[in-house]
């Protein structure tokens, strides 16, 4: 018999989230970073590994922009104004090929794709990108307030959390 007090269902659901961030991040490590994105998202939501063509590449680019994100962030000084510039646009993409990662996670988990060849795939989720797009980046900006208040809760709760939540605005 289950405990049905509302204070251990909290418990246990944090404690969810943490174990499928945890997850998100063993699996992305465990696959060198630039290469496991996808598949870190797919585990978090299915404990399984993702079988679909060109998922590196996807990855590989997601993490380039990262990178080139990072760097241009760290170029933006009080002088010049064309790399903030540069660093917005940089962000504002991040965040749309962040969106478009979790998009293809959630159509392979809720789609039968084995009849449906890669490039329709990566169309189907792009064009459900639109939907909610607009909650879906302050869901992100608010993944960026809470990495600049706290990295640890960042780290254990925002990949689930932003899953669960954008899941929940697109039904």
């Amino acid at each position: 018999m289950k405990n049905e007090h509302k204070i251990s269902r909290l418990v246990d659901g944090f404690y969810n989230i943490v174990k499928n961030s945890s997850l998100f991040w063993w699996t992305l490590f465990k696959n060198v970073f630039v290469y496991g994105v996808l598949d870190a998202l797919y585990a978090m939501k299915t404990s399984s590994t993702l079988k679909l063509k060109k998922k590196q590449l996807v990855s590989f680019c997601w993490a380039l922009l990262v990178i080139f994100t990072l760097t241009s962030f760290l170029l933006v000084s009080q002088a010049s104004s064309f790399m903030a510039v540069i660093f917005l646009a940089m962000l504002i993409l991040t965040s749309l090929a962040t969106i478009y990662m979790y998009e293809i996670v959630d159509f392979v988990a809720t789609n039968d794709t084995r009849q449906l060849t890669y490039p329709v795939v990566y169309a189907q989720a792009f064009l459900n990108i639109w939907q909610k797009i607009a909650i879906k980046l302050i869901l992100i900006i608010m993944g960026l307030l809470l990495l600049k208040i706290n990295l640890i809760l960042f780290i254990f709760v925002f990949p689930k959390a932003y899953q669960l939540l954008s899941v929940n605005t697109s039904k």
